[in-house]
């Protein structure tokens, strides 16, 4: 027994070293050990990304066939040379090896890259300014989705510096600005902090009412008389913070703590021109002052996804300063001490850790692409009512049975999912097309759908339409439509004019389809229920909005027509 003893222990610590090194080496190979790829300089295809949509530039069949659930695949880290031996890529940071282990951790990680939706690439975009020029950073994003047989849909975390420099990945970042952002594509998400201050519960004495803090500067394209404005509106009620002696900060020459300062206001101007804006921002919210983003151009996390911000920040444009500052003094203490409030729970919520801020966009992403596999309602195939009341439009689909049923599948996918006007949606078939609802993922919610077969469309048109009132305008769009020119601003732009131009039919022409009525068109129900098509005058046709889409082709514009009735 003590021979055994003896043996026992000395084994048993070889057996638990041998367990400590076995997993030491596997956390470096998942960390650390790095894929090499090397560039041979080719040039980045950056064609329609500025104009991307879910849509467009996403293939969406990965993340149907990857099951109810979004899946992530976190690529291995890469380091990306030229022919040279010049390293392109930065060396991986502490923070997006965190990001990387949060992923790899959660419920959407997949050790398969064949059965993911998303793919995380291992480049380190975290910050713009680690690469040696844009063009490497660009060079580095394309190497890395050239790693896979097929274009990934990929997304990348991005809080420091321009953030549009990456192509077609979805971009998330706190930087992000109107003019470069890409709507229901990009994410704007909070700041990462690389530290938070601890505010306590009770707030300072008011010293002044309204901050400008500049605690990294202006931007050196800042607006000459931003500043000045601000200033001199009134010195007792604005302050502005600036640097001053190296790392401490000054209000009037005097130096003051940049925390207590935020304690201390309850306004705190938030501006593109300020240097950091995001963290600025975050740090107002922290310290239960309240935003105000005197800007055209700046853009709230996660705004119309998660958070309201119209209860926690005033926005104003920067054209008329002035009337921003006094405006402001009339907003009474009650409404002051609930807008601290929600702008506290905005910041618990959704600021202040990394893995609650990736937690957030992921799930954000998850509700954008990965819609949940559900039955139709039985309401969706119900008769509308005798007389539906619709406040928007009806979207009608016209599909002929010569049309192949992924097309209109896609369509549907655009109606269903794109946020627009839309309140119904009608598709009148020449074929049964009842089968595609058992293997389409549709919204938990989906629009009313009804649907009317019929051997002929030209027949039965006018009287599907007879439940809806004279009142209610109408999308009409044929499934052989692609639907990749559409998106939720085009449509808007239409059903606008459409509002306004009620004895018209509003039509969308394109260079490579011009021929009444095979492009889509709005209308009131009441010019078709004599005819189908309604029928115009073309020599009374007004174009009212022309629209760039950025796709290859003879005529890449769409134009909205209004044509009069006959």
């Amino acid at each position: 027994m003590r021979f055994g003893s003896r043996f026992l222990r000395p084994l048993l610590g070889f057996v638990f070293l041998g367990f400590i090194l076995w997993s030491w080496r596997r956390y470096r190979a998942g960390q650390t050990s790095l894929n090499v790829a090397v560039s041979t300089k080719f040039t980045t295809d950056s064609r329609n990304a500025s104009q991307c949509t879910i849509h467009t530039c996403l293939n969406l069949r990965k993340c149907v066939t990857s099951g109810r659930d979004l899946k992530v695949y976190v690529q291995p880290l890469i380091d990306v040379f030229t022919e040279d031996g010049e390293q392109l890529s930065p060396k991986p940071s502490t923070e997006f090896l965190r990001i990387r282990r949060i992923l790899s951790n959660s419920i959407c990680a997949t050790s398969n890259f064949r059965n993911a939706c998303l793919i995380y690439p291992g480049i380190d975009t975290l910050s713009i300014g680690r690469f040696k020029n844009i063009k490497a950073a660009k060079l580095s994003i394309d190497t890395a989705a050239s790693q896979f047989p097929n274009k990934p849909n990929m997304f990348v975390f991005s809080f420091f510096g321009s953030p549009a420099v990456f192509g077609d990945a979805i971009v998330i970042s706190s930087n992000h600005l109107r003019s470069t952002f890409r709507p229901y594509y990009d994410i704007v998400s909070p700041p990462f902090l690389l530290s938070s201050h601890q505010f306590p519960p009770q707030r300072r004495p008011s010293r002044a009412r309204i901050l400008l803090p500049l605690p990294f500067g202006l931007n050196p394209n800042a607006s000459p008389g931003f500043e000045a404005s601000l200033r001199d509106y009134d010195p007792d009620t604005v302050k502005v913070l600036t640097q001053c002696f190296d790392s401490s900060f000054c209000i009037d020459g005097k130096e003051v703590e940049y925390p207590q300062c935020l304690e201390t206001v309850v306004f705190v101007v938030i501006s593109e021109h300020v240097v950091g804006f995001d963290v600025v921002l975050a740090d107002a919210l922290n310290a239960g002052a309240i935003p105000v983003v005197i800007s055209d151009t700046i853009l709230l996390p996660f705004d119309f996804d998660f958070i309201d911000w119209s209860k926690a920040a005033f926005t104003f444009s920067p054209t008329n300063i002035k009337f921003a500052l006094s405006k402001l003094s009339a907003v009474d203490d009650g409404t002051i001490e609930e807008m601290r409030k929600f702008g506290k729970l905005i910041f618990t919520e959704y600021y202040g850790t990394l893995p609650r801020m990736v937690k957030s966009t992921m799930t954000l992403l998850e509700n954008r692409l990965m819609v949940p596999r559900t039955a139709l309602p039985k309401s969706v195939f119900s008769e509308p009512p005798e007389k539906a009341v619709c406040n928007n439009f009806v979207a009608v689909v016209t599909h002929h049975y010569d049309t192949d049923e992924i097309k209109l599948k896609w369509l549907l996918r655009f109606l269903l999912y794109t946020p627009t006007n839309a309140s119904a949606i009608i598709v009148v078939t020449e074929r049964n097309i009842r089968h595609i609802f058992t293997e389409f993922v549709v919204p938990s919610n989906p629009l009313p759908i009804r649907l009317a077969t019929t051997n002929s469309i030209a027949s039965t048109f006018s009287s599907t339409l007879t439940a809806y009132t004279s009142q209610c305008l109408l999308f009409v769009i044929d499934s052989d439509f692609p639907s990749s020119q559409l998106d939720e601003s085009l449509l808007d732009t239409g059903f606008n004019i459409a509002s306004n131009f009620h004895e018209t039919v509003t039509l969308l022409t394109t260079g490579n389809q011009n021929k009444y009525p095979d492009c889509p068109y709005f209308t009131h129900v009441s010019a078709i229920r004599n005819h189908y098509p309604p029928l115009i005058n073309h020599s009374h046709c007004v174009t009212h909005a022309v629209v760039t889409t950025g796709k290859p082709s003879t005529d890449n514009s769409l134009r909205w027509n209004s044509c009069a009735l006959k």
